[in-house]
């Protein structure tokens, strides 16, 4: 008879010890674990933990994070908080010469109404229609154009992502490849006959034919991931962002997949019914949703009409009008409600007489107002901190930053190297500021004019503001 002398934990199969300490909920409580012994150090250096640590901190994960058979997630990890820390160092004040800021004319800039803008690393996507765009390519030396489709009338959808385009074309043909390649010769596969396209991250959802079906593909290989049962009405509209899709059919009935991951194969993705109907056509700016709850918001701002769902149980937990101020206050004399954020706590809805009143999402309950002038509310947006909201207003050419730890107060205010110049010759002109982009995430705050003007702040690195031809 033998007599094992290692511990119970020691004789277990590999997966299920690092499925154990998977359950270790932070960074930290690894670092304690390797302590007890070298095999438990070993253990805790396990890749898949620290993905696993990634996913928890930064919900996000791109084609720059996602894994590769090399890929090393405590390096990943290590990184990214080095590049936050470094953010929020930053942040506090947000005086101009504590970030980097770069200024670039874009050559042969055809956008002249309203694009959607983003800004990764050294690439600028102006995304013009949902099939159409144009990329630049941003460095020391000045900026480039490397990629262009304006023309192009068989795209369906374009998107960018990490170094990689996305096309799906009129006939069904998806297309991925590096931004400074060739485009492919061959698709990456054939996704048939669609309605509709939309991508969130490496997810591409389409709306099918008749409109009563939508099915999801992997954009990394083209593969069909998910093709949904049949609604009994057809899909009116469909809005995805991080990964989880909200559904309004015809005849009013709201349906919600929440968490997709495409990593998690056994995962149910059977659409939620959300209680109730809701029969008006539905507003991107004032839809918000997550993991927890949908918040549906009526334009109205005299009514200030709000539901909200539980998206677990899809039972309702707030019917009702937001709460209002006094009704002496400029904020009470507001016609429409032109934008809102969302960022899991608080609830941010602007107004068209330039308020943003911040309220507790599950009661309606208001947590305060903050005034920014008399113009509409144009851009809301949380950072992923939580700590700050970016806010601006039309006809707008100073872009604000909120502190919404506490109470909320204005720690900076951005413009682009244009519209400070007019505003510091006084000239009237500056008051019809044409940016027609803004974009900002943890780390960026960006804008572009008409005339192709594009200004990035870097909140990761110090330095005076550089022009670029």
């Amino acid at each position: 008879m033998q007599i094992s002398l290692k511990s119970p934990m020691e004789v277990l199969p590999e997966e299920t010890k690092v499925a154990i300490f998977n359950h270790l909920k932070s960074p930290k409580d690894l670092a304690m674990a390797s302590l007890v012994s070298k095999a438990w150090q070993q253990l805790a250096e396990d890749s898949s933990l620290w993905k696993a640590q990634f996913c928890r901190q930064w919900k996000k994960l791109t084609f720059s994070t996602r894994p590769t058979l090399n890929s090393n997630w405590k390096k990943i990890y290590k990184k990214k908080h080095q590049i936050l820390k470094e953010v929020k160092r930053n942040k506090p004040t947000l005086c101009e010469d504590r970030c980097k800021h770069d200024t670039y004319q874009l050559p042969g800039f055809a956008a002249t109404e309203t694009v959607k803008l983003k800004v990764e690393k050294k690439v600028a996507f102006i995304q013009v229609t949902s099939g159409t765009a144009q990329v630049y390519s941003l460095e020391e030396k000045g900026c480039q154009l490397v990629f262009d489709n304006l023309k192009d009338e068989n795209s369906r959808l374009i998107h960018y992502l990490e170094g990689h385009m996305i096309q799906v074309t009129q006939e069904g043909s998806l297309y991925r490849w590096p931004l400074k390649e060739p485009f492919p010769s061959q698709p990456l596969s054939r996704v048939g006959n669609f309605e509709e396209a939309h991508v969130d991250q490496e997810l591409l959802i389409l709306v099918l034919p008749q409109r009563k079906q939508f099915a999801i593909f992997n954009i990394e290989n083209g593969l069909k991931y998910y093709e949904s049962p049949f609604f009994r009405s057809s899909i009116r509209s469909l809005d995805c962002r991080d990964n989880q899709i909200l559904i309004q059919c015809e005849d009013g009935k709201l349906y919600f997949i929440k968490a997709i991951r495409k990593e998690n194969a056994s995962q149910n993705l059977e659409p939620i019914l959300l209680e109730g109907l809701f029969l008006d056509p539905l507003s991107k700016e004032l839809v918000q949703f997550d993991e927890k709850r949908v918040i549906i918001l009526g334009k109205d701002a005299v009514k200030r009409l709000c539901t909200v769902w539980n998206v677990t149980s899809g039972e309702k937990i707030f019917e009702g009008s937001l709460e209002r101020g006094s009704k002496f206050s400029r904020n009470s004399k507001a016609k429409c409600i032109t934008a809102s954020a969302y960022n899991g706590e608080k609830l941010a809805v602007g107004f068209d007489l330039g308020d943003v009143t911040f309220y507790e999402p599950t009661t309606g309950k208001r947590i305060t107002t903050h005034s920014f002038g008399i113009s509409p509310v144009q851009f809301l947006s949380f950072d992923r901190d939580q700590e700050h909201c970016w806010v601006a207003t039309n006809p707008y050419y100073i872009i604000e930053c909120l502190n919404i730890k506490d109470k909320p107060e204005t720690v900076g205010a951005f413009c682009s190297i244009k519209q400070k110049k007019k505003l510091e010759d006084r000239e009237a002109e500056a008051l019809e500021c044409n940016l027609i982009g803004i974009y900002a995430d943890e780390r960026r705050l960006a804008c572009c004019d008409k005339e192709g003007g594009l200004d990035v702040w870097d909140f990761a690195k110090a330095s005076l503001p550089h022009s670029h031809p």
